[in-house]
C-alpha cells in the first residue's frame, strides 16, 4: 500500500496519505483547509545499503549535499 505525497493548490499545504486498494484519489482532501484541489507530488525515497554500513542513499531527486532536492545546488 503506497503512501503518496500531495500539495493542496488552495493553501499550499504539503501532506502524505496512505492510499488503500480501491480507494479513489479524487476523494482525498487537504487536512489543513479541507480543499479538494490537490496534486500528487514526486517523493524522494531512500534505501539502506546492504553492506550494513548504515549509509542511507537518496534514490530520488536531490544532490549529494542535501538529498532532499531543496538546497541551492539542487535548483
Amino acid at each position: 500500500m503506497p503512501i503518496r505525497e500531495f500539495r493542496c493548490q488552495a493553501c499550499g499545504h504539503k501532506f502524505e496519505t496512505l492510499i488503500l486498494p480501491g480507494e479513489d484519489e479524487a476523494a482525498i482532501t487537504c487536512p489543513e483547509c479541507g480543499g479538494s484541489d490537490i496534486r500528487r507530488c514526486m517523493s524522494v525515497c531512500a534505501a539502506r545499503s546492504r553492506d550494513g554500513s548504515g549509509v542511507t542513499r537518496s534514490l530520488g531527486s536531490g544532490c549529494a549535499s542535501c538529498s532532499a532536492g531543496s538546497c541551492s545546488s539542487c535548483r
